[in-house]
């Protein structure tokens, strides 16, 4: 059974993640070509890929909230159905990246409003006396979430781990996508070594 503690977002005079009214994901529509990606996309190119047959990424850089960020899109049959902004940055500190998802989910809030969802999820009946959390998140015992919904979109906000790495994450998914449903696997943010503390006074416990 997975466990959820309910986790307020800090609030921040931060940039806007927000899209340009009838625009999806930064100044792009869903089912935009490739071409019409690389027109609108300011960013520098920094790579493109092939991931199965007719779907390939596109990965831009970009700098987000003060953090160096992966812009990628998800192309199936040439239109784009998927993206997300895969936080790049680098910790020796593990608990920044506590402070870096607590500051990307600040600039969500100020943009989209109020999270249909957001908290920590143990996964396993792990957490009950767990003290470690970055660790926990680097094991994969515990992810850190947000979810917005728009008109178009549905927005997932991740603090997640896998095998000692951490992952940053906002994906963008198109609602009502239809047939064609496209996953990628963000590079890690960092390996995770160092031993730290959870945040002060976590809020109390609720289960789903």
């Amino acid at each position: 059974m997975c466990k959820k503690w309910f986790l307020p977002l800090l609030f921040l005079c931060l940039p806007s993640f927000s899209p340009a009214a009838g625009e999806s994901f930064r100044n792009c529509d869903w089912g935009n070509s490739e071409a019409q990606i690389r027109e609108k996309e300011s960013s520098s190119l920094i790579a493109e890929s092939p991931l199965q047959e007719g779907v390939k990424i596109l990965v831009f850089g970009d700098d987000l909230a003060g953090l160096p960020t992966f812009v990628v899109y998800v192309l199936a049959k040439d239109r784009l159905v998927n993206a997300k902004y895969a936080f790049a940055e680098e910790h020796d500190n593990a608990n920044l990246y506590l402070a870096d998802f607590a500051k990307v989910g600040a600039l969500l809030q100020e943009t989209h409003g109020e999270p249909v969802e957001a908290g920590a999820i143990w996964q396993n009946g792990a957490g009950e006396e767990e003290i470690e959390w970055t660790l926990s998140i680097a094991i994969g015992e515990l992810i850190l979430l947000g979810r917005w919904q728009t008109e178009e979109s549905e927005i997932v906000h991740l603090l997640r781990g896998e095998e000692m790495k951490i992952y940053h994450e906002v994906e963008y998914l198109r609602r009502e996508a239809g047939e064609i449903e496209v996953k990628v696997k963000p590079e890690p943010a960092a390996k995770t070594t160092t031993k730290t503390a959870p945040p002060d006074n976590p809020p109390p416990q609720s289960r789903r």
